[in-house]
């Protein structure tokens, strides 16, 4: 079951949204847009990419068996060209990267 998510804190500047604070809440919707269930934020660190733990990893419920595993589609999707375009084609991800680890809970 997934309870962990991650984000990079630059995404966040870049947008201009808040980083995640514990107390948030929010919706998690299927691929219809239809509601499913509501989510609390039970838990914010944030730590350069080379520090993600192997607990988070396997908390965000994708299969990863590793920290190389979660890493690599994690880089694959930051890398994507739908992010490029988000994050711009000059931003580069590093072991010095800031991720935002967020777990949460369902609220109802």
């Amino acid at each position: 079951m997934k309870t962990a998510t991650s984000s990079l804190v630059y995404e966040c500047e870049v947008c201009d949204e808040a980083l995640p604070a514990v107390g948030d809440r929010g919706t998690v919707i299927d691929p219809s847009d239809a509601p499913l269930s509501e989510i609390e934020t039970v838990g914010v660190q944030i730590v350069p990419l080379r520090d993600v733990p192997l607990t988070h990893a396997i908390a965000e419920g994708e299969g990863y068996d590793s920290v190389v595993e979660w890493r690599a589609g994690h880089l694959r999707f930051w890398g994507s060209p739908e992010m490029r375009a988000e994050l711009g084609e000059n931003f580069v991800i590093d072991d010095t990267t800031l991720i935002v680890l967020e777990s949460f809970k369902v609220a109802r």
